[in-house]
Parts: C-alpha cells; structure tokens; sequence
C-alpha cells in the first residue's frame, strides 16, 4: 500500500463531511422515502463524522490538507506538505499535511478499515447503514491491492452488491439506483482517477434526477431521493480531491426540492422515459398455477356470500363493473408506509456463525420493515428496522446473538393517505402465513389474526389456503359473512386495493370478487426453493401477462429468491415496460418461491 493513496482517503472522508454537515439541511428537506422524517441529511453527517472520528490513532493526523504527490494519473513525485510522502496514482496536490511525520503517510489499508468500522459501528438510521457498507467497499478493495483508477469502479461495483445484500427490500428510484449509474459509468471511464471520478459523479447526478420517474411518492412530493443527493455529495467531494474544478458541485440543486430545477440535479434535464411495449405471450403458468391465473364460473365468480339462518339474504356474486373501482396503484402504494406510530430500532449485532445473521434477519422481516444489515464482518453487523412491536424484536435479537449500541427512537406518526379498515360492524380477515406478508396484508387493511374481532359480518380472502375452520367456526357464531376465492396472496392484495368501508356492504364485495376476476396472475417454482427464478425468467413472465394490458404489478417473493434479482426485474421494467409501477415485497412463508399479478 502506498502512503500517497491513504493520505488522499484522508482528505476525501475529512471534506465529505464537511460537505455533509453544510449540505444537511437540503438533504433532510428531500427526505420522504421510505417515511418523511427529515433525517437523511443528519443521518448521513453523523455517520461521515463517526467514521473520520474512527481514524485517530492510524497515523492520518489532525490537519484536512493533502499530503504528498502529483495531481491523480500524473507521475509521482516528492511530496510538498508535511509529513508527505511518495505520490500515488490516486494522488492529489500538496497541502497542509495528514502524514504520520514519517514521511509516509498513513497506510491506505488501515485508513479505509478504520472509515469502514467507524461507519458501520456508528451507522445513523437507514440512510446511515447504506453508507457504512459504501465505506465497507472502499476498505475491502484497498486491502486488496494499491488503489487507483482502476480501482474506483471497483469500489463502487463493490458497493452495489453490499448495498442491495444490506437491504431486505431494495428500491430502485433510491441511493441505490444512484449507486449503480456511478459505478456503471467508473467501469466504462477512461484515463486518470479525477476523470473516472467526474465521470461517475455526473452519472450519479443525472441518475438522482430521474429518481421520480422510478419512485412515485418522489415524484408526488416534487423532489429526489435525498439518500442518493447524499452520495453525489460524496462523488463531488472526491472529484474536488483529486483535483477537480472544485465549481461547488457538492451544493448544487440549491436549498430546495425541485427535482430538475438548480444546476447540479438537472443532469440529464427533465423526466425520463420508461422504455418500449412489453411482449410475449399472457398468462403463462407454472407448477400448480393455471395459465394466467385461474379460470372462474362466471355464473358464480370466485366470491360466496353465507347469510345465518333469519338474516336478510343476499347474493355475493358481481359481474362486469367494479373491477376498477377504487385506487389499485396507490392503495398497493401505501403499503410501504406504516399506519401509525412507530420506533426506529438500531442495533449492533453479533452471532456466533454466519447463519444468525439469516435467521435475524427473517426475524426482522417478520416484526417490521426498513429493514437494512449491514454486514462488517461475516458474522456481525449494524441493524436498522422500523417497528411497532419492538420489545418483542429486540427480545428475539438477544435470544439470536449478542446485541449492543442500542437505539430507540420514535417515529413520526405519518401515513400518506388514510388506512382503509372495514366499516362499522365488518371486517375483512385475510388467511395468510406468519411472516412479512402479513405486514403488507395488515396495512392494506385486512386482519390477519383469524382470532380478531371481526364484527358482525366480515369477509374472508382465502388466498388459496384452506379455510374450513374459519368457516366452520363463523358458522357456529351464527355471522353472515362472505368468502372470497382469490386463490392466490396477489388475489387478495388486488381485492384490498378496490375495497371501500363507506360502500355498501354487499356491493363491496362484489366490486372486491370483480377484482380478483379481472386479475392475471402466475407463480413460479412452487416448491419454494427458488430454482430457475432469475431476473430475465420473472421479467418475461411478467411481460407475459402484460400482454393483454395493465398498469399495476405486484411481485411478492421469498428469501429463495435473491433480492439483486428482484432490483434487476424493477430496473429492467422500469426502462421498458411505460407507464407500469411494480411493488415487490418479501413474502416468506409462501408455498412458492415467487407470486406475480397484474391488474
């Protein structure tokens, strides 16, 4: 390792923070994704800062000047600043010295483990842990050899996959997104470190400026991402260290959200078009699902309405209108959201093997959401999860692991559009296994306990499980209810999204069992271990059943499937298929490895 390169490190950590700390304000402005608590920006300099506080005692010194060396790609030279040393291709202009006084300069590998550590240790929120396993790239590639600009799409290609790993359910339209454009664009650069560095942070750029077109709450509020405004800040402030312009990208875009509107996050100026019309024949099918979802009597339709000896009868079979009723794009929407209040829960965690921090994961999946681990070592990691059961969560950690560095904060009590539940004297009970498919079932509005109190009349989505006993004991209660047949998990998701509690009750669930009928839907590797799903499988799939048109996509997945996969199908949608959203969700506990529908 050469000391030149550790000494740039240095300089880079040291005015990334800085930047972030001035630029904070902007940041947590932007900051509505994945709730609107305004702290992207605090999260992001909290963890800058604790990673340069981490570098004490590595040799770096307390100056923020450069070290030794020639500007990036030229031939090295003495160094000019005190306590420089030899220069390195990564190297930038003199300064005021963070060398050791050895004439050195601090080791590269020691430099980058030190950030990484102080970063993942000291992670602040989501947008914080995202950072730690950034950093976390940079030290793994600098222990590998001296860093160049070869080195920097490395790094960034590094920092993708930690990043989508981290994440339980990656989103494109976030940092990640923006990630991935700098580290396409270093990997196709040319020439010295500062011009791959500039290359990446305009891509970076115009990839947060397109942020909206991938995102819809973004593109509601009128602003980027701010986790991805934060990493351009990180990309300008090394351009300017090797040696940049320094024009003051890092505080480009101004003090507002415009999402196109000060130089800087234009890039690419306005809104990017989705792509081309998705091909290939509908509704395919695969082990166990019918060819584009499931064929229906349309004398009876998938819904069964049971009205209790002396009730008033009624019929809970509908055709024709209603399958469009409601609001499917945003009720499938707010699901990302919480209803209510909640605590943001951050921890440091540390197994005795490799498989705990699996199974602490399926436990997160299971009790919360924003659910990101981001790994330091093979065995431990710093956890970020939102939750409304967090006694029962941090219990389960402790009985999983050693947990310390312990965090609670309350979450603002924000939800975009009010929570649909059923109406005075109803309820809707979906059947659906333990595990995070009933969080996405429970905040579209349907109870998953089959023990709730459900009212007088309830209605029960089967999800193609068996619901003989809920029948059975509904029966024996003497309750008029209705059971809908959706057959599959995106059956009753579709039926949740066109439901109304202020609609009569008997028209709601025919517009509910309309719903259902209309969607196309298929599954894959139904023995749930995820062989054969890969991106270009569920991508045509899709494609398949878009075929006979649709503009609401619902992929639900299990652990099996790995969740690059499902960031690739979002990407590549996102790019062909116009004016189609796809909500995915981790769904463990499903008979199949993957559920799609269209609606």
């Amino acid at each position: 390792m050469g000391a030149g390169a550790g000494d740039v490190v240095v300089r880079w950590a040291r005015r990334a923070a800085r930047d972030l700390e001035h630029r904070k304000d902007e940041i947590n402005r932007l900051n509505v994704f994945p709730i609107p608590d305004s702290d992207t920006g605090a999260n992001l300099s909290a963890t800058m800062a604790a990673a340069v506080d981490a570098l004490a005692g590595t040799g770096a010194g307390t100056g923020e000047g450069g070290g030794a060396g020639a500007r990036a790609g030229a031939d090295a030279g003495p160094g000019t600043g005190e306590g420089a040393g030899a220069g390195e291709t990564v190297d930038a202009g003199g300064g005021t010295g963070t060398g050791d006084g050895t004439g050195q300069g601090p080791d590269v590998a020691v430099v980058t483990a030190a950030l990484a550590g102080g970063a993942v240790r000291g992670a602040r929120g989501n947008s914080g842990t995202v950072l730690g396993q950034v950093l976390r790239a940079l030290a793994d590639v600098a222990s590998t050899g001296e860093l160049g600009a070869g080195s920097l799409a490395r790094i960034m290609t590094t920092a993708v996959r930690y990043v989508t790993e981290a994440l339980s359910t990656p989103v494109e339209g976030t940092a990640l997104t923006v990630l991935r454009a700098a580290a396409d664009a270093a990997t196709d650069a040319r020439g010295p470190a500062v011009d791959v560095a500039r290359a990446a942070a305009d891509a970076a750029r115009a990839a947060l400026a397109r942020t909206p077109d991938l995102l819809p709450v973004l593109r509601e509020a009128g602003v980027v991402d701010a986790g991805g405004r934060g990493f351009v800040v990180l990309l300008d402030a090394l351009v300017e260290t090797l040696g940049g312009d320094g024009d003051g990208r890092a505080g480009a875009g101004g003090e507002g959200g415009d999402r196109g509107g000060g130089a800087g996050l234009g890039g690419a100026g306005g809104a990017a078009s989705d792509g081309d019309t998705p091909g290939g024949a509908a509704g395919a099918g695969s082990a166990g699902a019918p060819a584009g979802g499931p064929a229906r009597d349309a004398a009876h339709g998938p819904a069964h309405t049971h009205t209790p000896t002396g009730a008033d009868a009624g019929t809970g079979t509908g055709a024709g209108a209603g399958a469009g009723a409601g609001d499917p794009a945003h009720a499938h929407a707010r699901t990302h959201a919480p209803a209510g209040a909640e605590l943001e829960v951050m921890f440091h965690f540390r197994g005795e093997t490799a498989a705990a921090l699996d199974d602490l994961r399926r436990m997160m999946d299971g009790r919360g959401h924003s659910v990101v681990l981001g790994r330091d070592t093979a065995t431990s990691a710093t956890v970020h999860v939102h939750t409304g059961d967090a006694g029962a969560l941090i219990e389960d950690a402790f009985a999983l692991g050693t947990v310390s560095d312990l965090r609670i904060e309350a979450l603002p009590s924000t939800s975009p559009t009010p929570r649909r539940h059923p109406g005075p004297g109803a309820g809707l009970l979906a059947l659906v296994p333990a595990g995070p498919l009933r969080d996405v079932f429970a905040e579209a509005g349907a109870e998953t306990d089959a023990d709730a109190e459900l009212g007088e009349r309830c209605v029960v989505l089967t999800n193609g499980r068996d619901a003989t006993p809920v029948i059975d004991h509904l029966e024996a209660d003497r309750r008029q209810f209705s059971v809908i047949d959706t057959e599959c998990y995106v059956g009753g998701l579709a039926a949740l999204a066109v439901h109304d509690a202020t609609n009569d009750w008997q028209d709601d669930v025919e517009d509910m069992a309309d719903a259902v009928a209309s969607q196309r839907w298929t599954s894959i590797s139904c023995d749930g271990d995820g062989a054969g799903v890969d991106a270009g499988t569920l991508a045509r799939r899709i494609r398949d059943l878009l075929e006979s048109g649709g503009e609401l996509v619902t992929l639900l997945y299990t652990s099996a499937v790995p969740a690059e996969t499902v960031a690739d199908v979002q990407r590549a949608l996102a790019e062909d298929a116009p004016g189609v959203e796809i909500h995915a969700y981790r769904a463990d506990g499903m008979e199949c490895a993957v559920q799609i529908g269209v609606e």
